[in-house]
């Protein structure tokens, strides 16, 4: 079994060495007295690859992982999607930070992870489905990011937004 007690910086910061001097990685405790680890950094598109890799140096340490390739590129691939929605549209050219902050639990098996900006915020029911099998440049962030997660919330607030992504962490059973 994984222990998210043991983890320390140096996994996260091994992930992003060659840019470690734009983002900060924080060991803490939440709320409910949990470990988390909290990762902040430029919103721009050229440091969102952080966050992400971040957060698949975490889950790359569970025992048993079924299809880590699969289940580490899709978790990549839904933080990269809502960070680059947070620095095109929340910041809109804008400078801001990005801040993450994750949480692994171990019964169920699961990750937590709340991105937070200060940007502008929007309603994510004006955002139209995309048309599948039609040629589109846009569009298709939100869809796929509500397929990879398994729960995917958005909390606008007049002094920032959430938005909080949870993928249930699927486990090969030994016999």
């Amino acid at each position: 079994m994984y222990h998210l007690s043991n983890l320390n910086t140096s996994l996260a910061v091994s992930a992003v060495h060659d840019r470690l001097i734009a983002a900060s990685i924080t060991p803490q405790q939440d709320e409910d007295n949990l470990p988390t680890i909290v990762v902040e950094t430029p919103a721009t598109l050229e440091h969102i690859n952080i966050l992400s890799r971040c957060a698949c140096a975490l889950v790359e340490g569970i025992n048993n992982l079924e299809e880590p390739e699969i289940n580490l590129y899709n978790l990549e691939l839904a933080i990269q999607e809502v960070a680059v929605n947070i620095v095109k549209h929340a910041y809109a050219q804008r400078k801001g930070r990005i801040r993450m902050t994750m949480r692994l639990e171990e019964e169920p098996m699961r990750l937590t992870i709340l991105l937070r900006d200060t940007g502008r915020s929007f309603d994510p029911a004006l955002v139209p489905p995309p048309r599948l099998g039609e040629l589109q440049e846009h569009g298709f962030g939100l869809f796929l990011v509500r397929q990879l997660m398994d729960v995917v919330d958005y909390q606008p607030g007049p002094t920032g937004n959430m938005w909080r992504l949870v993928k249930n962490i699927p486990i090969v059973i030994q016999h």
